[in-house]
């Protein structure tokens, strides 16, 4: 069995060139470095011959570099910066042409380390920006410390109701269902972000309209004229701020709808607080048979406002005690596999 050839060296005089005009420390070890792994690699990918060319010619390149074009180093690196105050500039200026050097060897592993820094960044971003609007900041209503969210991402139209009919915490209580629409009319086809909301939605949070009205009573009657209010922001970049947007009429889900309001600047859906955004709300029908009876349909994110008087911690008591009674009343629903019920939590 051959045994593999020995690995070349770079040429010794050129090596000794380095070690005399390099400054002594981690600098120079990290040049020196350098250099031979470059030379070990150039003599796997061409010849030794070239590789030796090369190593010269960085040789002599580094030595004139150290040696007359900038200060004479005095062997040492610390008595250098203590003599003329260092020269980080320059430093700096090595240490990113290295980089850039070891960067083009090994192109792959620098793109995987980019992104997954973007990645990270992105991330701690996002989180960031949950956290202020959640915990951070003061949510941006009349009395927010009053607002209470219930815990689960979607509950059903009947849950909604019991809340709001049988227990004693909460002044008002609305639900909303995301979804997105395709809205189609005089510009090109868009998707659109949007929601179908309860009818006390908007006076929960004390919205305002910036032009025509926000949705009342009659808006949610099954038969009644589909209407729809905008967002602020969705009025200025569809419309361009335009007046005339009111009675205008867009096309949502293949569906026409009146558009009978814009909303006021200062209003931010709840959503908006973890960076979500809603650009258009359309009424829903919670008294239609499909959503009225159906304890299974999840589907409305649900918000409360509490009773003056009344705190979080006997909110929870109000609506736990609920559970179990539901629980007993509708077990196919709200009764766990070990019999335990369901408890809905704020």
């Amino acid at each position: 069995m051959k045994s593999a050839p020995p690995r070349p060296d770079p040429p010794k005089p050129a090596q000794a060139l380095l070690e005399l005009c390099l400054p002594k420390g981690g600098l120079g070890r990290s040049i020196l470095g350098d250099l031979r792994q470059e030379f070990a690699e150039m003599c796997a990918v061409r010849s030794v011959g070239a590789a030796r060319r090369w190593y010269w010619r960085q040789a002599v390149s580094f030595s004139i570099r150290y040696s007359l074009v900038r200060p004479r180093w005095d062997r040492s690196r610390s008595t250098h910066d203590k003599a003329t105050g260092g020269d980080v500039m320059g430093s700096l200026a090595q240490d990113a042409r290295f980089a850039v050097r070891g960067f083009a060897r090994k192109p792959g592993f620098v793109f995987t380390v980019v992104a997954l820094v973007a990645l990270g960044v992105g991330a701690t971003t996002t989180i960031f920006s949950v956290v202020d609007g959640v915990l951070l900041r003061a949510l941006p209503y009349a009395q927010p410390d009053e607002l209470v969210f219930f815990d689960r991402p979607s509950h059903s139209v009947p849950l909604l109701r019991d809340w709001r009919d049988r227990t004693n915490s909460f002044t008002s209580i609305a639900g909303a269902r995301d979804g997105q629409f395709d809205m189609t009319g005089d510009g090109p086809p868009e998707s659109v972000s949007g929601a179908r909301v309860t009818r006390n939605f908007f006076d929960l949070f004390g919205a305002r309209s910036a032009r025509g009205r926000l949705l009342d009573a009659d808006d949610f009657v099954g038969d009644s004229p589909r209407v729809a209010v905008v967002s602020h922001g969705f009025w200025q970049r569809n419309w361009g701020g335009d007046p005339a947007v009111i009675g205008q009429t867009v096309v949502l889900n293949g569906e026409p709808a009146e558009i009978v309001g814009v909303l006021s600047p200062a209003f931010a859906s709840p959503e908006a607080m973890v960076g979500r955004r809603t650009d258009v709300w359309l009424p829903l029908d919670t008294e239609s048979d499909e959503w009225r009876n159906t304890r299974d349909l999840y589907v409305l994110r649900v918000v409360a406002r509490l009773r003056p008087g009344v705190d979080l911690a006997a909110a929870r008591a109000d609506v736990e005690a609920l559970s179990h009674r539901l629980a007993v009343e509708f077990p196919e629903q709200y009764t766990r596999r070990d019999g335990s019920p369901v408890i809905h939590e704020l």
